[in-house]
């Protein structure tokens, strides 16, 4: 059910680029809602979806396409999809690093992320 409305959502056409982002944050919450019910599938599709509109309208480094990343990466490890949580997160980190520093609180936090998924896996 949630889906449908989600799709639904994702058809409206914002009549400005608030609206727009309004949207996006809402559809990125839904994410994370499916996510939670672990219902992979459908949260990995919205968080795509998502992903795909924030690249392109706001670029890679941008605080918000970083935030799907890092959602992205967390969806992959609850999964246990290993290599692609791991893409994710290092993809997180690269761009925090790029766009702010090595020290701010959401760059560490995405390195936080890395580390406890490389320990898990045993590469840490």
């Amino acid at each position: 059910m949630l889906v449908s409305y989600q799709e639904e959502a994702l058809r409206l056409q914002p009549r400005d680029a608030e609206l727009g982002a309004s949207l996006l944050n809402s559809q990125e919450v839904l994410g994370t809602v499916l996510r939670l019910l672990r219902r992979s599938k459908e949260s990995e599709a919205v968080y795509k979806r998502v992903l795909a509109a924030r690249e392109s309208q706001l670029g890679e480094g941008h605080p918000g396409t970083v935030s799907v990343v890092n959602h992205l990466g967390a969806l992959y490890k609850q999964d246990k999809r290993w290599y692609e949580a791991e893409k994710m997160y290092r993809r997180a980190v690269r761009t925090r690093e790029e766009a702010l520093t090595a020290q701010h609180p959401l760059t560490v936090l995405s390195s936080c992320n890395l580390a406890a998924l490389l320990k898990k896996v045993g590469h840490l």
